[in-house]
Order: C-alpha cells, then sequence, then structure tokens
C-alpha cells in the first residue's frame, strides 16, 4: 500500500467521523430545540385566549350597556 492511499484512505475516514458528528450534534439540537420551541408557542397561544376571553367579556358589557342605553 502507498503513503498516498493510507494518507486519503485516513482523511476520508476523518471526513466521515467529523460529519457523523455534526449530524449527531445537529439532531440533538434539534431534540432539545423543538420541545422548547412547542412550550413557546403553547404559552403565547394561551395568553392570546386569555386575552380574547377577556376582550369578549368587554364587548359583551359594553353591548348590554348600548341596548340599555337605545332601548
Amino acid at each position: 500500500m502507498s503513503p498516498i492511499k493510507s494518507s486519503g484512505s485516513m482523511q476520508v475516514h476523518k471526513a466521515t467521523v467529523c460529519a457523523s458528528v455534526l449530524s449527531i450534534l445537529a439532531i440533538v439540537g434539534c431534540l432539545v430545540a423543538v420541545p422548547m420551541i412547542y412550550n413557546e408557542v403553547q404559552s403565547i397561544w394561551n395568553e392570546i385566549d386569555t386575552e380574547m376571553n377577556h376582550f369578549k367579556l368587554l364587548a359583551d358589557d359594553m353591548w348590554k350597556d348600548m341596548v340599555l342605553l337605545g332601548g
């Protein structure tokens, strides 16, 4: 075996290991990030839902006041 082939083979092996490690890190990062993003979206959704319910109560109260004034 010539030194050039073993050197090239070693570079391919290093590149493969490096790509595998980076892929694993990317997958772990996604496994951590997705639940965090989901939690944040749920939190925002709940906050908006609460605000909408509050707005509905205010709108209903104003409508009742308008009906009383007009009726």
